[in-house]
């Protein structure tokens, strides 16, 4: 192929790493990864990568070591994708042991900082470069018992402006995949602090299923990937966004605010005057 990009993703054992690495192998792309578990499934899928290597996101010391096979195998990468994300500890803030509490937020965010820190030293500098994260809920409400979860998205959502304010180089986007129908609803259905309503819908989902499917999200991260400028520091939802349609991507280079974080009701007069 010769347009062939490498592409990086973290976390190819998730769902949605693995869908991708086949999805993107298929186009002729040439693909890393990272695993946590050397499963048979990755076992089986190994020959095709160009590079496999361990990294465990609660170790600081795991991703370091990853980072420098990466820098060999992995140097010059056009996309990085980071897929590790955890719900647990999933109850109220109050009855959380908070040193789980605070592992969370650190795998969901500081961890992924860190990964993305260093997997910037050794992007490609040709083209514009594309890193996508995943978002999860909480940026329109306030879900119970999902603090440490919902927080760490929250700040991966604002980094993801950030540093594409910092970097006018690098498209950095997150996306919200909504009800996907991976592994992370099995911590749901365990967690013993999870409300009724979380669990029942949950399980109807799994029943029904009525999921976004796979499809969906490969559609929006390749999107994503071949975009250019007027995506960057945007938080996009696979499911309610019209990702691939023209006029959304003329509505982008014109809004500056669109699919950002920001206060509501700025505009509205103070209720004492």
């Amino acid at each position: 192929m010769a347009n062939a990009k490498k592409i990086l993703i973290a976390g190819i054992g998730s769902d949605i790493g693995f869908a991708l690495a086949e999805y993107w192998l298929k186009q002729g792309h040439r693909v890393v990864g990272t695993f946590r578990e050397r499963t048979v499934k990755i076992e089986s899928f190994s020959s095709k990568l160009e590079g496999l290597s361990y990294c465990d996101f609660n170790d600081k010391k795991s991703i370091s070591n990853c980072l420098s096979e990466l820098g060999k195998v992995a140097h010059g990468w056009d996309a990085l994708v980071v897929c590790p994300a955890t719900m647990e500890p999933i109850s109220l803030f109050e009855k959380t042991d908070i040193d789980a509490w605070i592992d969370s937020f650190s795998l969901n965010f500081l961890s992924i900082a860190r990964f993305m820190h260093g997997a910037l030293q050794f992007k490609s500098k040709v083209g514009r470069p594309a890193v996508i994260n995943f978002a999860g809920g909480g940026s329109n409400s306030a879900p119970q018992n999902l603090s440490a979860y919902v927080c760490a998205k929250i700040a991966l959502t604002k980094l993801t402006e950030l540093l594409a304010a910092e970097n006018l180089t690098v498209n950095f986007t997150i996306l919200g995949p909504g009800w996907v129908k991976t592994k992370i609803h099995d911590e749901m259905l365990a967690a013993s602090g999870a409300s009724d309503m979380q669990i029942s819908e949950t399980k109807r989902r799994l029943e029904e299923g009525d999921f976004v499917p796979m499809e969906r999200i490969l559609f929006c991260c390749d999107w994503l990937l071949k975009s250019g400028r007027e995506v960057s520091g945007r938080n996009f939802s696979a499911q309610h966004d019209l990702i691939g349609n023209g006029k959304l991507t003329e509505f982008l280079k014109s809004n500056e605010n669109f699919y950002k974080l920001r206060r509501y009701g700025n505009y509205a007069k103070r209720g004492a005057e």
